[in-house]
C-alpha cells in the first residue's frame, strides 16, 4: 500500500525528468528489459517526452 501511495504522489507532484531519474535509481537496468513505451506509460508521460528526457542534447 505504501508503494502505491508513493507512486501516486510522485506522478502528481514531481516533474517528468524527476520521475524518470527516480525510476532509474530503483531499477537501473529497466531500459534494457522493458520497452520505452511501457516505461513512458508507467511514468504517466508520452513517448516523445521520454525521448526528450533521455536525449542529452536537449537537456533543459
Amino acid at each position: 500500500m505504501l508503494g502505491l501511495c508513493e507512486r501516486l504522489y510522485t506522478i502528481q507532484f514531481n516533474k517528468a525528468n524527476e520521475r524518470y531519474k527516480h525510476l532509474l535509481n530503483i531499477y537501473p537496468d529497466i531500459t534494457n528489459r522493458v520497452p520505452l513505451t511501457h516505461i513512458a506509460s508507467y511514468l504517466g508521460i508520452t513517448l516523445e517526452t521520454l525521448s526528450r528526457i533521455r536525449n542529452p542534447k536537449n537537456r533543459i
